[in-house]
């Protein structure tokens, strides 16, 4: 939400790596992100600070925006991150913490505790900005870049719009409070906290259900592997699942237009139902469920959006 007026935002994304904020009730860009060097994959907004949101890169990076003062709090990155391509990510529903996933095979979780004072300055960084234009672009140094005009920094940013600046330092996090590449042995492309369990899935026709456990008998990486949510015709990589803002039911597509959908109340994660169309046969490519679970959404690659509504 806007934080002076309460407008619903939507923040877009793609393969320029440049993130712009949506005020849905002006229909315009608000705000444009600049940091990240490759193509964006995800993005997910803070489930209890809305101006706090999180980007995965092609860059094998992850960033934390401030997007009332339009800053990169924090750059998630270094020896212990991530080697490839971030696929995914999600915020405990605490607000603490937050899982991502990616194409070195690994899932790792992340603490907002390294970063707090980074993220408690960036709150007020506007306050003290206000007067000041903000012009440059946020990178993890601090410093300011852009194409500069006649001394001024130009890009496609709309009448009245901000851009991110550099005169925010943004904290760098070097290492996660856990990490395990043992869940899968491929990409990781889709990833979702299930209450302090991690559902988590690849190319090998199943969402897992499991928990962190390290150990000293077992290793900083152990895992407990809790069931699994079989299917079939999925062995390509980037179909996203979803989850119910009540964690209630999941949703899964395959290669063939099938949508699979599973009870997560038990640890069993049984298969609820499929649903199918005789003229839905193209790969499913992301899943929505509603806030009351009764209609579920499935895109796929053909450019469609097909529509599931629970019988009354």
């Amino acid at each position: 939400l806007e934080p002076h007026t309460d407008d619903p935002l939507l923040a877009v994304a793609g393969q320029l790596g440049i993130i712009r904020i949506i005020n849905l009730m002006d229909q315009r860009v608000t705000r444009t992100l600049m940091g990240h060097g490759n193509s964006i994959n995800d993005l997910r907004f803070h489930p209890y600070q809305p101006t706090l949101l999180l980007s995965a890169s092609k860059d094998e990076s992850i960033r934390l925006w401030e997007v009332d003062a339009c800053v990169c709090v924090a750059v998630f990155t270094g020896d212990a991150a991530h080697r490839g391509e971030v696929l995914s990510l999600d915020f405990h529903l605490d607000g603490d913490r937050f899982v991502s996933a990616g194409m070195d095979n690994a899932i790792k979780v992340w603490s907002l505790k390294q970063c707090k004072a980074a993220i408690e300055k960036a709150h007020s960084f506007e306050r003290e900005n206000k007067k000041k234009p903000a012009t440059g672009s946020a990178d993890s140094t601090g410093e300011e870049s852009g194409t500069r005009t006649n001394g001024s920094v130009t890009d496609d940013i709309p009448p009245g719009g901000k851009q991110a600046t550099g005169r925010f330092r943004s904290a760098i996090v070097q290492m996660p409070v856990y990490s395990t590449s043992r869940i899968h042995r491929n990409y990781v492309d889709c990833v979702r906290w299930h209450g302090d369990f991690i559902l988590s899935k690849s190319t090998h026709n199943k969402v897992v259900v499991w928990k962190p456990e390290p150990c000293k008998a077992a290793g900083q990486d152990a895992a407990l592997v809790l069931s699994e949510c079989r299917y079939t015709c999925s062995d390509i990589w980037f179909l996203r699942f979803n989850v119910d803002p009540a964690h209630n039911f999941l949703a899964v597509g395959n290669k063939v237009g099938q949508v699979f959908v599973y009870d997560l109340t038990n640890l069993k994660a049984r298969e609820s139902c499929r649903l199918t169309h005789s003229q839905c046969t193209s790969t499913v490519r992301q899943t929505a469920i509603t806030h009351d679970s009764r209609t579920i959404l499935a895109v796929t690659e053909d450019g469609s959006i097909w529509r599931w509504d629970a019988a009354k």
